[in-house]
């Protein structure tokens, strides 16, 4: 009896020590067990990706009540790279970015990143395509999750073949030749983005001299042979880079190019931007002397930053898991 009248006695002593801590108006110290944690997130989408990417980021706040993750758009992806690595001076990054697998190597160096093994779990790697993992894979450590991974595709536009009785290529030596044959009709054969790494990428792969290795063989002949393609190309001007416009789709929508060497990302981009009457469709990029490659993987990749507090890079973690999700990675 008197163990529970001491008992009683406490429980009355607490309760009206918070009586009158609620009637002194003075706030209380406690947090809120209920805070969440926000996480600051650096992305370069744009247009109808922008919205869907939103549209998963606040799919992600709802699903649980940990963690805010707040997504801002910088522009593309080439002002992202350079806010980073701005911010990495200055000591302002985010949590996580979006960024360019081949940075990566950039930012280990840089002591920007931390490797993502000990924040995602085996079965979540698991999930994730190895072919996608082995590119975010660096000295033994994954520090990259692939996320708006895309390869290579070879638009074209259907009336011009009709009207020049050409057909999609399946080889390189004949987008060659094709290109050639219609320069006389003032049009052009090909048109690349500002950057045609990606096709170098390819062609060298297809030749058995891969550019992406530890030891490329920049001066083995079939390497020379396989750049020279796109190099010979723009030299004869059958073919033509983007310059400012920063993608080929801008030269290609101007009905004068036969086919345009983009990613697969772009489907979306040109299917809101085609202008009226104009008709295009899609094939993979030609073979180069008989080797149909698999086209280089292209993209972007997320990354968290070495910043980032404990609670922060879990919640990372977190939105990478959701991300990797049947429902959010068909979406």
């Amino acid at each position: 009896m008197k163990h529970h009248f001491r008992l009683l006695l406490s429980l009355t002593a607490i309760l009206a020590l918070g009586s009158l801590a609620a009637c002194s108006g003075k706030p209380t110290t406690t947090q809120s067990p209920h805070k969440r944690v926000t996480l600051t997130f650096w992305h370069g989408m744009t247009g109808s990706s922008q919205q869907t990417l939103n549209e998963l980021v606040r799919g992600f706040n709802h699903s649980q009540s940990k963690y805010t993750v707040v997504a801002s758009a910088q522009g593309n992806f080439a002002n992202v790279q350079q806010k980073i690595m701005a911010a990495a001076k200055s000591d302002t990054l985010p949590t996580i970015a979006q960024t360019t697998y081949t940075n990566v190597p950039d930012y280990v160096h840089g002591q920007f990143i931390v490797p993502l093994n000990d924040y995602l779990s085996k079965r979540t790697m698991a999930r994730i395509d190895p072919n996608l993992r082995q590119v975010s894979y660096y000295r033994g450590q994954t520090y990259a999750m692939p996320f708006s991974k895309s390869i290579g595709l070879l638009f074209y536009n259907r009336d011009l073949l009709k009207q020049t009785h050409t057909a999609v290529p399946r080889s390189w030596e004949a987008l060659q030749r094709d290109a050639t044959r219609v320069k006389a009709q003032g049009l052009t054969g090909l048109a690349l983005n500002q950057n045609f790494s990606a096709e170098w990428d390819t062609l060298t792969s297809q030749a058995g001299t891969p550019l992406m290795t530890p030891r490329p063989k920049l001066t083995s002949p079939k390497m020379l042979a396989a750049t020279h393609v796109v190099y010979d190309m723009l030299k004869a001007k059958t073919a033509t880079t983007a310059g400012t416009d920063g993608y080929g789709n801008v030269q290609f929508f101007k009905g004068k190019t036969l086919f345009y060497s983009g990613s697969s990302a772009a489907i979306g981009v040109l299917q809101t931007s085609t202008p009226k009457g104009f008709h295009w469709g899609t094939a993979p990029l030609p073979s180069y002397r008989g080797n149909r490659h698999v086209s280089a993987i292209q993209g972007n990749d997320l990354v968290m930053f070495k910043s980032a507090s404990t609670a922060q890079r879990r919640g990372a973690a977190a939105f990478m898991t959701y991300l990797l999700g049947q429902k959010q990675t068909l979406k």
